[in-house]
């Protein structure tokens, strides 16, 4: 049965021992809803780039942005609306990952001039590169593995303590035990013989970007 988000917040606040449970996941006056509601999409984002979850993952094609242009890079390609981390750019002969530490100066993402979308900018031609395979932001609750559904509370968590008892070592068990669950996932991956990826060495960790 897939979670709703006021279930993810109370698992969160079950992390740091809390048992006063909220009923909604929006508009709450309590610390509590206003700290979950508060950090809720960037946290989500986060966890989703921290990882490449199968539910969240798309190939789409990209098209070059002739309009735009960044100094030391060939092509300018438009990113999908719903872009979070590059993982690979499949070509006709072959599938190129994005996230290893030896291509993060391969390409670089940024935001186009107008600020309101980002591109990839590389030295792959249009010709060569077939599609993208991406993370996706993801919004719908219901689509959330079990597994992200752990993840992602306890990395909530993490704000949580800082701001309800405002315990610093509940705090910092909190986030070891949420990088835990990113290895955890890596290891399940490769139990699959799935291993395309290497463990990010955190958030945000993107080629030049």
């Amino acid at each position: 049965m897939a979670a709703t988000l006021v279930e993810i917040f109370n698992r969160a606040l079950t992390k740091i021992g809390e048992t006063e449970f909220l009923t909604v996941s929006t508009g709450n006056t309590s610390i509590a809803g206003k700290t979950c509601e508060l950090h809720w999409a960037d946290i989500r984002d986060e966890v989703l780039s921290d990882f490449p979850w199968p539910f969240a993952n798309r190939q789409k094609a990209i098209v070059v942005d002739a309009t735009e242009s960044r100094t030391g890079w060939e092509y300018a390609f438009t990113l999908p609306t719903d872009f979070l981390m590059a993982r690979f750019l499949h070509t006709q002969d072959t599938r190129i990952a994005l996230v290893a530490p030896e291509s993060r100066d391969a390409y670089e993402i940024a935001l186009n001039e107008d600020g309101d979308g980002k591109l990839l900018f590389c030295d792959y031609a249009a010709a060569d590169i077939q599609a993208l395979e991406y993370t996706a932001q993801v919004t719908d609750v219901t689509l959330y593995s079990a597994a992200f559904c752990d993840a992602v509370s306890w990395r909530l968590a993490v704000e949580l303590a800082l701001a309800l008892p405002k315990d610093e070592r509940k705090a910092g068990a909190a986030l070891q035990m949420y990088k835990q669950k990113i290895l955890e996932a890596f290891a399940q991956q490769l139990r699959g013989n799935r291993e395309d990826y290497e463990p990010l060495e955190g958030s945000g960790i993107r080629a030049r970007e």
